[in-house]
């Protein structure tokens, strides 16, 4: 708010937040730093597991080159889908715990106050996020399969749900443990 001149943060200044050119530039670059940490900590846990899964010891060379291959194949356009689940349905629901996390996508309390207002609109919200917590925790183990395999990653989350299907509960109280 200090670089826009804001003195606060309110429902009247939030338009101009939102629509001054500092912001426009600022939010996608602040989600693709967002991003890049995600998929560096994803693609060198990963590595780290596969390596220790077979008998040896992961280094920290091995994990930082693997991570930073993971970053590069999700710059392909293919895989773009990637980016708004990874951004915001993992972030909203919370599903997948990493050191990023607590930079969780929140509603702002002034809308909240709003929906809480109305007894159709908290309905509705309450379905929105189980939609979105459902479509996010059925897709899991899609960025794992996505690095592990090396498919696109389209197939990853229809296979990462292939997964979920049979052992939804098991999965959902390993997760909430």
């Amino acid at each position: 708010t200090r670089f826009l001149n804001l003195r606060y943060l309110s429902p009247d200044t939030l338009k101009q937040m939102l629509t001054a050119i500092p912001t426009i530039v600022t939010i996608p670059l602040l989600c693709l730093g967002l991003l890049c940490a995600m998929v560096f900590q994803i693609g060198a846990l990963c590595h780290a597991f596969s390596v220790a899964n077979i008998g040896l010891t992961p280094t920290l060379r091995g994990m930082l080159v693997a991570a930073a291959e993971s970053c590069r194949k999700y710059l392909n356009p293919r895989n773009w889908m990637i980016i708004p689940f990874l951004l915001f349905l993992m972030p909203i629901t919370s599903v997948m715990a990493l050191s990023n996390s607590s930079l969780s996508v929140v509603i702002p309390g002034f809308i909240l106050d709003f929906i809480a207002q109305n007894d159709l609109y908290s309905f509705l919200l309450l379905v929105v996020y189980l939609i979105l917590f459902l479509v996010s925790f059925a897709g899991i183990f899609a960025p794992l399969l996505f690095l592990a395999y090396d498919i696109p990653f389209n197939k990853a989350y229809r296979k990462s749900c292939r997964l979920t299907r049979r052992h939804y509960w098991e999965i959902f109280l390993s997760v909430a443990m």
